[in-house]
């Protein structure tokens, strides 16, 4: 018997139940599919007399556990099988194995097999019917937006909503703090029947109407730019080259004010100028969010799934060069 209680010639990939009529083996690896966990039976005078078994030739010994293995699963002889995992010197007392190798073969092995079944089933779904309107999509479609080009240092960050469970994504510079309500970015957003794809502009709320410091509308919000831009003739032309370079049957304006939205389509300059025009109505004191592109239905979306991620790229410049001409049009204090 070994100090710690083994009878000699037991594995070291096994223990050794006591007590019971016949010894048993417990692998202590992971499974192999198409290899049986239970290894064979100890030799009765090992495990009865505690006497060593009889030596066996490198050669031998390397074949015998190398058999086992393949129909007992025998841990120490899949090591063998798969041959880099561990060495032998031909006696059970030299026997040297590296655990870690071993296993990682297996592992391996394993993950493979996984990743096959999962190309065989076919790319992961982004968008779902449930909680379409909430973001559910977001953190799925955000894994496949960072894949496409964008201005150096940004990136798209997934947002959920303060004290709700409303989720999109706007593009921010990488390491910005905060939200960012202040910034005119391209983002995505849906609806209850829509997904939205646009540069997307905010006006806060006035210092006296919220505790929240990111919340105050102050002179570095790029709505000031947007509002310079819808005033100005050259400006206004300008933004309306950007829409028109969109598929006209999918191009909208969407305007929040406070949990109220109204979504147009785009037509012309026309559609700006009374886009203006419904702005200077609002009080001061109300939350704005308004977006300039494009939209989807959710139909669409949950037909196409990731090949709709293609159909979002010229929006996408879009946005960017419509954010770049908000920054622009911002005046100097």
């Amino acid at each position: 018997m070994r100090s710690d209680g083994r009878p000699f010639g037991a594995g070291s990939g096994a223990i050794v139940v006591r007590g019971a009529e016949k010894s048993h083996y417990r692998p202590l690896y992971p499974a192999v599919p198409g290899i049986s966990q239970h290894a064979p039976e100890p030799p009765p005078s090992s495990v009865h007399t505690g006497a060593p078994p009889p030596k066996q030739s490198s050669a031998a010994a390397q074949t015998a556990v190398g058999a086992s293995a393949v129909t007992s699963g025998n841990c120490d002889g899949v090591r063998m099988v798969f041959g880099e995992a561990g060495r032998h010197d031909g006696t059970t007392s030299g026997r040297r194995w590296e655990r870690e190798g071993g296993t990682a073969k297996m592992a391996a092995g394993q993950l493979l097999r996984f990743g096959s079944m999962i190309a065989k089933a076919g790319p992961m779904p982004i968008f779902f019917e449930k909680d379409f309107s909430l973001g559910s999509w977001a953190s799925g479609l955000r894994g496949q937006l960072v894949k496409l080009d964008c201005p150096e240092n940004f990136g798209p960050r997934f947002r959920i909503l303060r004290n709700s469970t409303l989720r999109w994504i706007q593009y921010e510079p990488k390491g910005l703090p905060g939200p960012a309500f202040w910034l005119a970015k391209p983002a995505i957003v849906a609806s209850i029947s829509h997904l939205f794809l646009g540069c997307f502009v905010e006006r806060g709320y006035p210092k006296v109407k919220t505790r929240v410091p990111a919340e105050v509308f102050d002179p570095r919000w790029q709505w000031h730019g947007f509002t310079a831009v819808l005033d100005s003739q050259a400006r206004r032309g300008e933004l309306h080259e950007h829409l028109a370079n969109l598929p006209a049957e999918r191009t909208c304006l969407r305007l929040w004010i406070g949990k109220d939205e109204t979504v147009t389509p785009y037509a012309d300059l026309d559609s700006l100028l009374a886009l203006r025009q419904t702005l200077a109505t609002i009080p001061g004191d109300q939350w704005i969010n308004c977006l300039l592109g494009v939209r989807f239905s959710k139909q669409e979306c949950l037909l196409k799934q990731e090949r709709l991620v293609d159909e979002l790229r010229t929006p996408l410049v879009r946005a960017w060069e419509i954010a770049d001409l908000i920054e622009r049009a911002m005046p100097v204090w």
